[in-house]
């Protein structure tokens, strides 16, 4: 296995990347990605290498899911690549509080949208549970490693916002 595959870079992945990210495709993934997980995009969302660095697995997990619609999400260095280099100046571009640095500790939200979504963990988790309930009842074991990475990352992202 590759040292990029080992890290969390999917095989193949090249040809699925969006050709060129502008800072408005940036600022609404970044958006929805804060709309779907409930905070926006830390730096080890968007870098699987981080994210297995620091033994967040789940991270990668989701990354590698993309998008509701399909498309997946920016890597980290193409949506720090229009704001300067600085993931923190894109999650401001968007309206959010730039990131601190270190473990992630209880805050209020940082904007109405954001009580939205904090508002919305419940729903989340329901929503990460149906799907492992699917996975589970189609028997599909990789699908079901996927459901449940979903429910324990939803789960944790509600109980950050308590």
């Amino acid at each position: 296995m590759a040292p990029a595959t080992r890290a969390g870079a999917t095989p193949g992945g090249l040809n699925a990347r969006q050709a060129r990210w502008t800072r408005d495709d940036i600022i609404d993934a970044i958006k929805e990605w804060a709309a779907l997980y409930g905070e926006p995009p830390r730096a080890a969302d968007w870098n699987p290498s981080a994210a297995r660095w620091s033994a967040a697995a789940w991270r990668i997990d989701r990354y590698r899911k993309g998008r509701p619609d399909g498309t997946p999400w920016p890597s980290l260095n193409r949506a720090k690549a229009p704001f300067g280099g600085s993931l923190n100046a894109a999650l401001a571009a968007a309206g959010f509080e730039p990131n601190k640095p270190g473990p992630k500790g209880p805050a209020a939200p940082a904007r109405p949208e954001a009580a939205a979504a904090a508002a919305a963990g419940p729903a989340v988790l329901a929503d990460a549970i149906r799907e492992l309930a699917r996975a589970r009842a189609a028997n599909n074991p990789p699908a079901l490693r996927r459901a449940l990475t979903g429910v324990a990352s939803a789960a944790l992202s509600w109980k950050e916002r308590l």
